[in-house]
């Protein structure tokens, strides 16, 4: 099953269509349930273009320890 999970330009974290945003002290209970839920679990992250790299880092390495299959969403450049 496939899952998006949107970080915002502040760093709020968003699964699918949830309303509420998670802190990134949240985020891993809330993967780890995911992944348990279902070992074929695939995240596709939205990232908010302005946000570090540190941070996509340190979500990509959550999904590493979790073993989460992660995926990045990526826009064609405008012509």
């Amino acid at each position: 099953q496939q899952y998006s999970l949107t970080i915002s330009k502040d760093l709020d974290y968003y699964i699918n269509q949830d309303k509420s945003p998670l802190t990134f002290a949240q985020l891993e209970p809330r993967l780890q349930q995911i992944a348990s839920e279902n070992a074929d679990a695939t995240i596709v992250l939205k990232v908010d273009k302005t946000i570090q790299v540190q941070e996509l880092v340190n979500v990509l390495a959550l999904g590493s320890k979790l073993k989460v299959k992660m995926i990045l969403a990526t826009q064609a450049p405008k012509q």
